[in-house]
């Protein structure tokens, strides 16, 4: 009888251990997959993180490109309608256009671009587009929004030597403009420009 009891008591304690280490198999599968699980987690919201960050770099430069091109838009219009009386939308559009062209090239100051080359770039831009919309829009058109006929130095009727040297100077508004803008309203570090002395900060925006 003794002999018999040994017998079940062992036998238990052999199912009873078998049913503890199984159970802790079990344990640490679940570990492991909760370890499995938080860091899936974790990429999921790295991959979202970048994600997001990255619409809001796309969603910066959109709010970028409108709120310059909208400025250079309605000063040139306004410069018009002050010097002759009258504008034309696609006045606008070229002056939006030279904003951002004066923007980028601002920009490149930091990279050791100096300022008259920034100027002469814009100039030659502006001159330079002022030129294909006259031979398009004028010319081809016959929209006659412009002509520089009765101007020294005119090529076409359509740009001038003279009016280069405006466009050279109304870059210069321009950059300052630019670094305005870029202060109070982007938030960044503009290129501050002093009496030909440029002052480059070592953050950028």
């Amino acid at each position: 009888m003794h002999a018999i009891c040994l017998q079940i008591f062992r036998h238990i304690t052999q199912k009873s251990l078998d049913i503890r280490q199984y159970a802790c198999g079990i344990f640490v599968q679940s570990d492991k997959k909760s370890d499995c699980a938080s860091y899936a987690q974790s990429l999921c919201g790295v991959a979202l993180g970048d994600k997001k960050q990255g619409g809001e770099n796309v969603a910066a430069k959109m709010y970028k490109i409108l709120t310059l091109f909208s400025v250079g838009a309605i000063c040139y219009g306004f410069m018009e309608i002050l010097n002759r009386g009258y504008s034309h939308i696609t006045m606008g559009v070229l002056g939006g256009a030279s904003m951002l062209v004066i923007h980028i090239m601002n920009g490149e100051r930091r990279q050791g671009v100096s300022l008259l080359s920034v100027l002469a770039v814009s100039a030659a831009f502006i001159t330079a587009i002022e030129f294909l919309a006259g031979e398009y829009l004028n010319r081809y058109l016959g929209m006659g929004i412009w002509s520089y006929e009765e101007v020294p130095l005119n090529f076409d009727g359509q740009i001038c030597l003279p009016f280069a040297f405006v466009w050279f100077g109304l870059s210069y508004i321009g950059v300052l403009a630019d670094n305005f803008i870029r202060r109070h309203i982007f938030k960044e570090y503009p290129v501050i420009v002093k009496r030909g002395k440029e002052k480059i900060p070592a953050a950028v925006g």
